[in-house]
């Protein structure tokens, strides 16, 4: 009898040690050696299973771009600056326009999240290549054409990495986090866009916050704390480091930008529509990434990011 309560106990230790071995995490993201991607090497079984790894437990991935398409990258942003500069009047003559007609009242009392935008002290300039209202800006020349061999590379890739995540197995039923997919990667382009956002120098007393992300007397938050409401948001690392990521462990918030190159590197980041392409609709396997915008006084700042949703 003895035996067998000195084996249960035996084993009961052993499942513990196990369950602790598990659940012990590294300190903080800051003193972790956080791996970088190249969409070229997301071909390898080791790659492809380390980018899942990191893009479940900690939320975000960080992507070196694959060389020939990192001068565009640098073109676009220099044309949008140049568009950014011009005369707000003329600005103004880009906003986004409701898909349909039945929308026209919904829109009298906000903005139509495309097209030129003004918010608080920053400016958007949000595009797509399947909207049929948009207008492109004929200022400078060469951004329309800049933007559609961008967005084109960026839609592949995108789609290359939300097919890995639905690829993903669930450890607690070992089934995959999608069923079926084929339909959906043929249709998230057209809900998809890519937004440079100038966001604009002020001094401290003119920041503005939310209760959650109150100004402190070196920094304002011009996006406060939230999570992205699409698929997967792509996010060029900036010359000027302000993007931070919740450590979903410490709770610190860790700035990847300092360690990453502008124009070349970027950070891939989960929405809260990702959970509808599960299985069941509602999966918290993958959950989104909480981050936040923190800029110092009196600085500008411009943010690239490729923003990948379904078709509304």
């Amino acid at each position: 009898m003895w035996e067998y309560i000195a084996a249960g106990v035996s084993i009961a230790v052993v499942l513990y040690l196990l369950s602790q071995k598990r659940n012990k995490r590294r300190s903080s993201l800051s003193q972790t050696n956080i791996p970088k991607f190249r969409v070229s090497d997301l071909d390898q079984p080791d790659k492809v299973a380390l980018f899942r790894k990191w893009m479940i437990e900690e939320g975000f991935v960080v992507i070196t771009l694959d060389d020939e398409i990192q001068p565009v990258v640098t073109d676009y942003i220099k044309y949008s600056r140049e568009f950014f500069a011009e005369d707000i009047e003329y600005k103004k003559g880009f906003k986004g326009q409701p898909k349909y007609k039945d929308e026209l009242d919904m829109y009298k009392e906000r903005q139509v999240n495309k097209g030129f935008l003004v918010l608080d002290h920053k400016e958007f300039l949000k595009l797509s290549l399947t909207d049929p209202t948009q207008k492109m800006p004929d200022r400078p020349e060469q951004l329309g054409g800049t933007f559609k061999v961008l967005c084109e590379n960026w839609e592949g890739m995108m789609k290359k990495f939300l097919k890995i995540m639905l690829d993903t197995t669930e450890p607690e039923t070992g089934k995959p986090y999608s069923k079926d997919y084929s339909a959906i990667m043929e249709f998230v382009g057209m809900g998809s866009s890519v937004s440079i956002i100038d966001y604009h120098a002020i001094p401290k007393n003119e920041a503005k916050y939310a209760s959650s992300d109150k100004a402190t007397d070196d920094n304002h938050f011009p996006s406060a704390t939230h999570f992205d409401t699409g698929l997967l948001t792509f996010i060029m690392c900036s010359s000027v480091p302000a993007l931070q990521i919740q450590d979903r462990v410490t709770k610190e918030w860790f700035m990847p930008e300092k360690i990453c190159t502008p124009g070349r590197d970027a950070f891939l980041i989960i929405g809260t529509k990702l959970k509808l392409l599960s299985s069941n609709g509602a999966s918290k396997f993958i959950p989104p990434t909480l981050h936040r915008v923190c800029l110092p006084y009196e600085t500008q700042r411009n943010s690239l990011l490729y923003f990948m949703d379904l078709p509304t």
